[in-house]
């Protein structure tokens, strides 16, 4: 497999950062780079900040244009101090649990931060907390005490939205780790037990004293989290790193006989074999993941790396997610299988079934006959928004583009089966 030499600069620099030590070797490899479109594969994938300190250095070598080189620097200093501001937003809502006979248990953001050279170089938007049911209560009260609005549009059954204007935090509250989806393999993963208590551990991340889940179901649900993002949008090389530093720093506490267990009943394996390879490949993840198995170059490497480059085909609309998520949902949960039929996928596309209409339609969710009114209801609510909002709206035959290749890209992946 190979990949243009930007490419390959962006991602050699994205290795050699997340190095405790840096090597950089010859300066030379990096000479004729366009440094804009190195700029841009760091934005699109999250890695701006974490890359600066090799950027840095190859800087001083006089390789880096003034102007891009000025850029980087003032995102990654404006990035950094925000990323303090919301450390320390997490530290204030943990201290106001002690006492209160409260469990937060943070997952995903600060404990994979901990694994990177630095950790304020990860940022992250917001924080992810779960809690059992019998806290939620006392939760939402201690976010009032700290000043958090409830943020009732962008909320979910069970994935309930705070902000602090003050802090400009933002905090995700989960009574379950795979939010308000549905399915066959949220059973499953329901059934492997990644929240119960006897698997909690209390670590210290980014300077912070708090409880997460095992490492090994920490891993496991990563691959769900990983999964979801890839079936519906996309994701970026980012996620790659959070994988290999955490196997990294983990590797002798991880299970990973029960791992690959669960990645088989979920029907992820191939997926994350061939994740796994590129990690591998790129990133100098241990091979022993793979528990001693010998893997050769899965297929889909290409493909799959070129996606995760891209951040999926809809990285230029934000909110391109949204519209093909009741098309992908179904996918995702293992409700729907892969069709051979090209004319059969469009189809489900244009006219889905009760099962991949969004809860905009509930009603008819919940009652099969009225799907055909759920449609019309659907066309008319997609002619008001692509009229108010032309630029970033999808019409039927960009949905239809999106949609199959995302499809595609998981039925290629083992992720869905076929009929």
């Amino acid at each position: 497999m190979k990949v243009d030499k930007n490419v390959n600069v962006f991602l050699t620099i994205t290795k050699e950062a997340i190095k405790q030590e840096i090597e950089l070797g010859e300066f030379s490899q990096y000479k004729d780079a366009d440094w804009m479109e190195v700029l841009q594969l760091a934005v699109r994938n999250k890695l701006l900040e974490v890359m600066f300190p090799v950027i840095d250095q190859i800087y001083q070598k006089n390789l880096i244009p003034d102007e891009v080189y000025a850029n980087w620097n003032s995102i990654t200093k404006i990035s950094t101090i925000y990323q303090y501001r919301h450390y320390y937003a997490i530290r204030q809502v943990i201290a106001a649990c002690k006492g209160k006979d409260i469990l937060p248990i943070l997952f995903k953001g600060c404990v994979l931060a901990e694994q990177y050279p630095k950790y304020v170089l990860r940022s992250s938007s917001d924080t992810d907390i779960y809690v059992y049911d019998c806290d939620r209560k006392k939760m939402e009260e201690v976010f009032k005490e700290l000043g958090y609005d409830y943020l009732e549009e962008e909320s979910k059954h069970k994935v309930q939205v705070f902000k602090s204007k003050e802090l400009n935090h933002i905090i995700e509250l989960h009574t379950c780790l795979w939010e308000d989806y549905s399915g066959p393999k949220m059973t499953l993963l329901e059934n492997m037990n990644l929240t119960s208590r006897d698997s909690l551990i209390t670590i210290t991340a980014c300077g912070i004293e708090l409880t997460t889940l095992g490492h090994t179901e920490h891993l496991i649900y990563q691959m769900f989290h990983i999964i979801k993002h890839f079936s519906i949008e996309g994701i970026s090389i980012r996620y790659l790193l959070d994988i290999t530093l955490f196997i990294h720093k983990y590797h002798n506490q991880i299970d990973f006989e029960r791992f690959w267990d669960c990645m088989e009943k979920l029907q992820y394996t191939k997926f994350t074999q061939t994740l796994f390879w590129i990690c591998i490949k790129y990133f100098d993840l241990n091979k022993d993941v793979f528990l001693g198995q010998k893997i050769t170059e899965p297929d889909n490497v290409e493909d799959l790396l070129k996606d995760l480059l891209a951040v999926g085909i809809s990285f230029d609309d934000c909110s391109a997610q949204w519209q093909i998520l009741g098309i992908m949902t179904p996918y995702l949960v293992g409700e729907e299988s892969y069709s051979k039929s090209k004319l059969t996928r469009k189809l489900k596309v244009l006219f889905p079934s009760n099962k991949a209409l969004s809860e905009d339609y509930a009603y008819a969710k919940r009652h099969r006959i009225l799907v055909p009114i759920a449609w019309i209801h659907r066309d008319i609510k997609f002619i008001i928004k692509r009229h108010q909002n032309k630029k970033d709206w999808y019409d039927a035959s960009d949905k239809l583009k999106i949609a199959e290749h995302r499809i595609s890209l998981m039925n290629d992946l083992g992720l869905i089966g076929m009929k």
